[in-house]
């Protein structure tokens, strides 16, 4: 078993999906077949972590070989306690980071959210205030998804500053999503540059994980949870293989594959002026100029 060495640790939305994609083809590489095993976010997701004990984490690992291993977990990024555990585990682990305009991740991770059915509020500016909300009449916290607030997960400065002071600027490598889609190529060359591995290599790029569309939010819900009688009945004629499949097949069927509507006018300056701070401290962190990413 090769301990895994590279972490893509997040941020979530930012194309992290692809790059694990491509970085998972190169020949030198052996990334987790399970993406997001979320094993040292026990501060975030607790017991709804994907991977939980020592043992199933290592065998996640089992047939690297000689290759270099690694993993991707979009959560580790804004946890409090998983860039320490990594690098108690892997002290000369070399940390990868993906970035992307604030307001896009939050527009991004709610209709995620919707998708896997733990957001109830379909209107993006409802469930941002509804996600803030404490106190009498707010949405109780084990109704809310676990893990953090939406406004949370955008404040990258500080997310950003705790890895760079962790593991030294050197380990580190930010990918801003803008480069990443623009050049593709480049961005993968200059990674694999990073991590010391050959750069001629170069996978097919295909596009991973378009936004997808509920067509109807009924049919959502009931295949989310369905009702009593139709569980009874389908635990007894369909395996649990053949009940997933059947599943995943009608979600894909009540989804559709389309560009993502743009936040209104309103939603979107008020963002802008929310997230001016943090986009300022995470430029200079980064000696990169990012304001138009709230302009």
């Amino acid at each position: 078993m090769t301990p895994p060495s590279i972490f893509l640790v997040g941020a979530p939305k930012c194309g992290t999906t692809a790059l694990y994609t491509y970085l998972r083809a190169h020949p030198d590489v052996f990334m987790s077949p399970l993406k997001e095993p979320q094993f040292f976010a026990e501060d975030l997701l607790g017991n709804q972590r994907n991977v939980r004990n020592w043992e199933s984490y290592l065998a996640l690992f089992d047939a690297a070989g000689r290759r270099r291993a690694g993993e991707a977990s979009t959560c580790y990024l804004g946890s409090a306690s998983a860039a320490a555990k990594i690098k108690d585990f892997s002290p000369a682990a070399q940390i990868l980071i993906m970035l992307r305009n604030p307001l896009e991740v939050m527009q991004a991770e709610h209709a995620t959210r919707i998708l896997g059915g733990t957001e109830t509020v379909v209107d993006l500016a409802s469930a941002l205030a509804a996600d803030e909300q404490d106190g009498p009449g707010a949405v109780p916290l084990r109704h809310r998804p676990r893990g953090m607030r939406y406004r949370e997960i955008v404040r990258f400065a500080p997310q950003v500053a705790k890895y760079f002071g962790t593991f030294g600027r050197e380990s580190v490598h930010v990918i801003i999503y803008d480069d990443f889609s623009s050049d593709t190529a480049k961005a993968y060359r200059e990674m694999l540059s990073f991590l010391g591995l050959q750069t001629g290599f170069e996978p097919r790029f295909t596009r991973v994980n378009s936004h997808r569309r509920i067509r109807s939010m009924t049919v959502h819900r009931l295949l989310l949870a369905p009702p009593a009688g139709v569980r009874v009945v389908s635990h007894a004629v369909m395996p649990q293989r053949i009940r997933r499949l059947a599943g995943d097949c009608l979600r894909r069927l009540n989804a559709s594959v389309e560009p993502r509507p743009a936040i209104s006018q309103q939603l979107s300056a008020k963002l802008r002026r929310e997230v001016e701070p943090d986009v300022d401290t995470l430029s200079r962190l980064l000696n990169r100029d990012l304001s138009g990413w709230y302009r």
